[in-house]
């Protein structure tokens, strides 16, 4: 079979998948968000939104990657199988199954808020551009097809595999497929079944003293508010950290005397509120010093400060 062809079935069949996801996305957001057509944005909040678990990025493609990679897969390998191209099937199977257990292994960790483990997920996600490649070599080199199939293995295994493998999480029993059918299903449960206590307080203290017409503005890098509450940034930054420049720190600032919130998320224990061991406070001392100068009211939920 010509190289481009073996090519071509493989990315028809990840784009379809990927398709799909992108379908998916847009009919759970039309559902969530029927009176805003414009809910694209707000997949930003979950997008910055550092401490957001995985399993609750419904409307956020990129973690349909994992199923759409699999099915992908599987699309190649039937089309191959009715080519009756049956000596490349064993080795392809074998990616499929690699890649089907670090799938697995994927969902059922418990760590991936944090970002350096989020790495791994980016590498995931570049999966079929590796596979597309030595596929490509594959069929264009034929003479050192064999050696270059073992270079793919061990390329995935080295860059993919073992860096980030969670081996107990596989072996042991606290993976659930109930995780991947609530991640899947529409509607899923609520979005906040995994906040704490105090944050759901947050989160309903600004939904009952607001209007979704009214700007908050959380300056502690908890930007889930923002989506939890569906209320406006009057910024265009969902981090704090991303206003750290003296020129940024000045621009949001505008922002926020022109949009002015209604309330400040200034401080949470919950959240580190610590970057680098450096004060948010210290580290956006512009912003840190309107804000205390232009509201001068303040209540705790918890450990949790808000400015009024």
């Amino acid at each position: 079979m010509p190289v481009f062809n073996y090519f071509l079935s493989y990315i028809v069949g990840f784009l379809i998948f990927f398709l799909v996801g992108v379908l998916i996305l847009g009919i759970s957001g039309l559902k969530q968000y029927y009176h805003d057509l414009f809910f694209i944005p707000k997949l930003g909040y979950m997008l910055f939104s550092q401490n957001y678990p995985p399993l609750s990025f419904q409307f956020f493609y990129p973690y349909y990657l994992p199923f759409l990679i699999v099915f992908s897969n599987i699309l190649f390998i039937a089309y191959a199988l009715l080519k009756r191209e049956l000596k490349n099937i064993a080795s392809y199977l074998f990616i499929f199954l690699l890649g089907l257990s670090y799938f697995i292994s994927i969902f059922a960790r418990a760590d991936l808020r944090f970002i350096s483990y989020d790495i791994s997920n980016i590498n995931f996600f570049l999966w079929p551009l590796f596979v597309s490649t030595f596929m490509v070599m594959d069929f264009t080199i034929q003479k050192s097809k064999i050696i270059t199939q073992k270079i793919l293995v061990f390329f995935i295994l080295l860059v993919q595999i073992l860096p980030f493998f969670n081996y107990k999480n596989f072996v042991l029993k606290n993976f659930q497929i109930k995780n991947i059918i609530n991640f899947i299903n529409l509607p899923k449960y609520s979005d906040s079944f995994w906040l704490s206590k105090e944050q759901q307080n947050v989160v309903n203290f600004i939904k009952n003293n607001t209007s979704k017409n009214d700007y908050i503005y959380v300056f502690n890098d908890e930007s889930l508010y923002y989506y939890l509450t569906q209320r406006n940034n009057p910024t265009k930054y969902y981090l704090a950290i991303l206003t750290e420049p003296t020129v940024t720190q000045r621009s949001v600032i505008d922002r926020l005397k022109k949009y002015r919130p209604k309330y400040i998320v200034y401080h949470s224990s919950y959240w580190s509120n610590k970057i680098d061991e450096i004060p948010q406070s210290a580290r956006l001392y512009m912003i840190n010093s309107w804000l205390l100068k232009n509201y001068r009211h303040s209540t705790k939920i918890g450990s949790t400060t808000l400015l009024f």
